[in-house]
């Protein structure tokens, strides 16, 4: 995306290593905040936070480390928000360029740890683990939205190509009441559909027609030729890519299966 004149951003949870020539800046983003890896969401000292039985002490703030490019930054606000707030700044700095933003929320996912602001808008789950869990969900939604109105604000939603997706089931741990992945079996970590079927959303006004769900098998793999090919990239094939361009299946240009198997 660089090379086609984006300006890139990542944010939030990388985890593909970050020595040199790992690094996001060094793998075609120009700017980066985020962590190496998983991370915890709160410090626990930190007045008015919920943190779920048994997680406690189970993840230290921003794992190892929060970091600014290469610089490490403070811990000092709730990750989702911290994350949210990054992201929406990203589209104002850059507003009037191409750009692509991959923005990686790390929840909802363990250690389950949420902010009295959207812990109480849950008062109706007696379990703690539950009503912790749906802040955490309702945060990353609250910012969701401050990300597409960022983009309405500024007259970037019809020509914006979003895509919303989860990378694996919610755990076991977390699925206190059995609801999480239902009516799927399994949870992450094995491949029953519970742990690998996911949420998967795409917006594009100017092209793509709303409301609608796309019955056949696809995968998280097709997130970057789709990419590319919004961008202009006419020939896919020099990038011997395992992902399949998805934007001719949902215009409608194409009426075949995207692959013929998944493995």
């Amino acid at each position: 995306m660089k090379q086609l004149g984006y300006a890139t951003g990542a944010i939030g949870k990388w985890r593909m290593g970050m020595e040199n020539g790992h690094h996001p800046l060094d793998r075609g983003f120009d700017f980066f905040l985020g962590m190496p890896s998983g991370s915890g969401f709160v410090d626990s000292a930190w007045p008015n936070v919920h943190i779920a039985p048994g997680y406690r002490g189970a993840g230290n703030p921003a794992g190892g480390g929060l970091f600014r490019g290469r610089e490490p930054v403070p811990f000092d606000e709730y990750l989702t928000d911290r994350l949210g707030r990054e992201g929406v700044g990203f589209i104002e700095r850059h507003k009037d360029e191409p750009f692509f933003l991959y923005l990686a929320f790390h929840a909802p996912h363990s250690p389950i740890e949420t902010t009295d602001k959207y812990y109480q808008r849950f008062p109706q789950f007696k379990n703690e683990t539950l009503r912790i869990y749906a802040a955490m969900i309702s945060a990353v939604d609250d910012w969701v939205g401050a990300v597409l109105a960022k983009l309405r604000e500024n007259g970037l939603e019809e020509k914006t190509l979003v895509i919303f997706a989860s990378d694996n089931g919610v755990t076991k741990g977390s699925d206190v009441d059995g609801a999480r992945n239902k009516p799927l079996i399994g949870h992450k970590r094995n491949l029953y559909e519970g742990g690998i079927r996911v949420p998967y959303m795409m917006q594009w006004k100017d092209r793509l027609d709303g409301g609608r769900k796309y019955e056949r098998p696809v995968s998280s793999l097709d997130i970057f030729p789709t990419a590319l090919a919004a961008a202009g990239v006419k020939d896919l094939s020099q990038y011997r890519l395992d992902g399949v361009n998805l934007l001719p299946y949902l215009e409608g240009k194409k009426h075949a299966a995207p692959r013929d198997y998944l493995f």
